[in-house]
């Protein structure tokens, strides 16, 4: 009985696919920390920031403290988002009445000007609570608002001045996990079915077996498509049956199988011969030799 060969899998390609399939869980691993951790904590912070500011506002508003806590925040949010144009502009106003030497401009801000002033803390609070994805009545909820304004003061003393986020930093961060988790997965699938696959021959009959048990004599050929050669790619053009694909990439020694059959079954292209080089005819008036 002739002896059987069976195509390994090809160390390239392995190596390739490992790496890709790493890649794509290393890129899921780095958005799944950035959007359970990195981001939602860059998030907090610079609402804390935004949270100082409200309060200090409300402490300088007689009377007003009390009303620190936001019982329904989401609500809250969207009817105050609903006046940003006017709160924005009352918010310059304020900002540059209050930042100016005269003494009659600074009242004003700070009579006229700040109960809306205190409105827009409030939205940009709440605000960068969403975008942080951590708009939630646990926490707006502030039991005891002079002690919470007397801590947050105190922690921005010693923390570095925090960094905004954006409105869609958080879903763009789950958008690389799940990226990282489709490239991966997909890729991992791919390496197993490869890996699960291989071709058979014997060199004795110039017999191909496929995977899926399908047998190729030398005889059966009628060519070799070879558009698809500068990819790796090759198709078997026989006598009886569809046209079968054969990937030269990814199996090993198969690239040499299917010649040794094309070389048996006589189709071996012949080899390109030189370009005859033209002679120069002799210019007019050069001596002969």
């Amino acid at each position: 009985m002739s002896d059987q060969l069976t195509t390994t899998i090809s160390r390239r390609w392995l190596i390739k696919l490992i790496a890709v399939c790493l890649a794509g869980f290393g890129f899921m691993g780095w958005g799944l920390y950035d959007a359970l951790s990195l981001y939602p904590k860059r998030g907090l912070e610079y609402a804390e920031t935004r949270e100082r500011i409200y309060l200090e506002r409300l402490a300088a508003s007689p009377g007003r403290m009390g009303e620190a806590t936001v019982a329904e925040p989401k609500s809250t949010l969207t009817e105050l988002e609903a006046r940003e144009t006017d709160l924005l502009e009352n918010e310059r106003t304020f900002a540059t009445k209050l930042a100016s030497s005269d003494r009659g401009e600074q009242t004003d801000a700070q009579v006229r000007l700040l109960p809306k002033a205190v409105e827009y803390a409030r939205f940009d609070w709440l605000r960068a609570l969403n975008y942080a994805w951590e708009l939630k009545p646990e926490r707006t909820m502030i039991a005891e608002p002079a002690a919470r304004l007397k801590a947050l003061k105190a922690l921005h003393e010693t923390r570095d001045a925090a960094v905004p986020i954006s409105k869609y930093d958080m879903l763009l961060q789950w958008g690389y996990v799940f990226a990282g988790a489709i490239l991966g997965v997909a890729t991992l699938v791919h390496l197993i079915r490869g890996c699960s696959k291989s071709y058979r021959y014997v060199a004795a009959t110039h017999t191909l077996t496929l995977p899926g048990g399908r047998t190729i004599a030398a005889a059966d050929l009628v060519e070799l498509d070879r558009r698809r050669w500068h990819k790796f790619y090759v198709t078997l053009l026989v006598r009886d049956g569809k046209p079968v694909e054969i990937d030269l990439y990814k199996y090993e020694p198969l690239e040499e199988w299917v010649l040794d059959m094309e070389r048996a079954a006589g189709l071996t292209p012949p080899a390109p011969t030189p370009e005859a080089v033209p002679v120069p005819e002799p210019t007019a008036g050069a001596a002969p030799n």
